[in-house]
């Protein structure tokens, strides 16, 4: 064989090859690429349907924390008031005051 045709032969099957896998490469990425994608928007959905819950749920806990807190808030002033007005109302009178009466000394007269 002649080695430039042998050169040429190698060569052309070498750029051959490497086409091929060149064009393999290719399909291989647009393969990745797309799985890729496909994830993406799959876990972009899966977090908002997550975060469309989470928001669900704690508008539902925040409705109850709320209705909670005001509940024991009034429940706290009705029995002050009750417990206060139980105490004021029970108290025994007070004695009755004796009023002070101070009497006026006659003023010394004077002995001439």
């Amino acid at each position: 064989m002649n080695s430039i045709t042998d050169k040429d032969y190698v060569d052309a099957k070498l750029e051959a090859t490497v086409a091929r896998f060149t064009g393999e490469l290719k399909a291989h990425e647009l393969a990745l690429t797309a799985r890729i994608d496909g994830l993406a928007q799959n876990t972009d959905s899966g977090f908002k349907s997550i975060r469309e819950e989470f928001e669900t749920r704690f508008a539902k806990f925040e409705a109850r924390l709320i209705k909670w807190v005001v509940a024991t808030v009034l429940g706290g002033v009705v029995l002050n008031t009750s417990i206060m007005t139980a105490l004021l109302l029970n108290r025994p009178s007070p004695a009755p005051v004796t009023p002070i009466v101070i009497y006026a000394q006659p003023a010394p007269q004077a002995t001439r």
